[in-house]
């Protein structure tokens, strides 16, 4: 089971975007991380989550970095988390993954540079890259596409296109490495960051009402090493950290409410449309080992996990279908 713990302050958090740039991430200097060659599965609730009364979505995207051996590409499972599509076209080291409200999937390729648009059927449909780098995120918001870009460990930018055009609306440097990118119901943008060059600080910054004029307000939270984060419907900002779990913090933005622990390393995340349950990427830095795990949102207990033995076999990134 995966349990909620309350923290009392926001010091000392830390999560990643992994793999970015190709790279493998490199473990801060005093923190232990087990490599282990193949991942904690738990099958039991693959066949009963409807039965629990959740409800798993329509589809799931799960991207899976390159590794000598396996598949640059994306793997979409139906709600009994079977594998139902295959898509490669156009991937080059996949991280980041969104399903927009049409079901169109949008991957982040680090290696693109560039971010890929492919229809439901898995047809590639557009590529976004003017002004990329090193794109790691990206999510879709009311037609517009919103990427975040590492910057290969460097200085990079957040950038907006209108959806269908490879013409930047506005692209705003933030003087950091960006790992994610989200935005709430009122139109503000969330970005997570991290000092470049490994350094270990980051933060979250918050563009009110949008990219537009690229003023963004640091919030209270310092980080660590910054990593995938996502707006829940109470407006709560849901970040993965690598190394303690997914942290859970509440407007305004001043601490972190509670952690789901247990992971190895938790790097992306997505909600279900119903937002009670929650998809983490669970990094274990081998071959064959990565996993996606599926917990009750907020409580973080343990429904299932998924792994190559589902045909994920190395798992970055994940979507789901309807957002």
């Amino acid at each position: 089971m995966r349990f909620s713990t309350t923290v009392a302050s926001a010091s000392a958090v830390a999560f990643l975007l992994s793999a970015c740039s190709g790279a493998t991430p490199t473990t801060p200097a005093g923190t232990a991380v087990s490599n282990i060659a193949s991942p904690a599965h738990f099958d039991a609730g693959k066949t009963s989550d409807l039965a629990r009364g959740l409800k798993p979505p329509q589809r799931l995207a799960v991207t899976n970095f390159f590794n000598p051996g396996y598949f640059d590409g994306v793997v979409v499972l139906n709600r009994s988390y079977k594998v139902i599509q295959t898509i490669t076209d156009g991937m080059s080291n996949p991280n980041g993954a969104y399903y927009d409200s049409d079901g169109n999937l949008y991957v982040a390729n680090s290696a693109g540079p560039n971010v890929t648009e492919y229809n439901k059927k898995g047809t590639l449909t557009f590529t976004y890259s003017t002004g990329l780098g090193d794109p790691g995120g990206v999510i879709v918001d009311h037609g517009n596409v919103y990427v975040s870009d590492w910057g290969d460990d460097k200085a990079s930018v957040v950038v907006e296109y209108a959806q269908g055009s490879n013409r930047p609306l506005v692209s705003c440097s933030t003087g950091f490495a960006n790992a994610a990118v989200a935005t709430d119901r009122k139109g503000n943008v969330f970005v997570s960051v991290d000092v470049p060059n490994g350094s270990n600080g980051g933060y979250i910054l918050e563009y009110k009402h949008g990219l537009s004029g690229c003023q963004p307000i640091t919030l209270g939270v310092g980080l660590r090493i910054a990593g995938s984060l996502l707006i829940d419907k109470h407006d709560d900002i849901v970040v993965s950290d690598r190394y303690a779990g997914v942290d859970i913090i509440p407007p305004p933005y001043k601490k972190i409410r509670s952690t789901i622990t247990g992971f190895n390393q938790a790097t992306a995340l997505a909600l279900n449309k119903e937002q009670n349950l929650l998809y983490v990427v669970n990094f274990f830095n081998s071959p064959s080992a990565n996993e996606v795990v599926v917990d009750k949102y907020p409580s973080g207990t343990n429904v299932t996990t998924l792994g190559p033995s589902d045909g994920i076999p190395y798992a970055e990134g994940v979507a789901v279908y309807p957002p």
